[in-house]
């Protein structure tokens, strides 16, 4: 009911071209949303060679992201059954916050932080190494 009121006040056609639209816009700022977490994770691959970290980086991606496609809905739809829908909604909310400490924990390791400050340095001295070695 509220969602035919909201498309009433702001002139939308509720029709199939509209429902399209909005599952194309939908999918596109999902879309964007996923570059930033691509990058992040290819900061983290530890491989010799750029190619390597890549394939290593898209490899471990494209496993998470089809493993949360098939068991978010499977186990969102089975808990639905099993308990209603607000205890659902809850659980995903609690396990956001959840996933959040989680990430920001991790971001705070010192192992898994990302100093590009000691990699240009490290760039830095071997350049002048090798300029002093000639």
């Amino acid at each position: 009911p509220r969602a035919n009121s909201v498309c009433r006040s702001w002139h939308v056609p509720q029709n199939d071209a509209t429902c399209w639209t909005g599952a194309c816009l939908l999918g596109i700022g999902c879309s964007f949303g996923l570059i930033p977490v691509f990058k992040r994770t290819l900061l983290y691959a530890r491989h010799e060679t750029e190619g390597q970290r890549e394939l290593a980086t898209a490899g471990v991606f494209s496993m998470a992201f089809s493993l949360g496609s098939f068991f978010g809905p499977t186990v969102g739809g089975i808990f639905c059954q099993v308990a209603s829908s607000q205890l659902v909604y809850a659980l995903c909310g609690v396990s956001l916050v959840i996933l959040g400490v989680l990430v920001q924990t991790v971001a705070l390791t010192p192992g898994f932080r990302h100093d590009s400050a000691a990699d240009d340095a490290s760039v830095g001295f071997l350049a002048s190494q090798a300029g002093s070695a000639h």
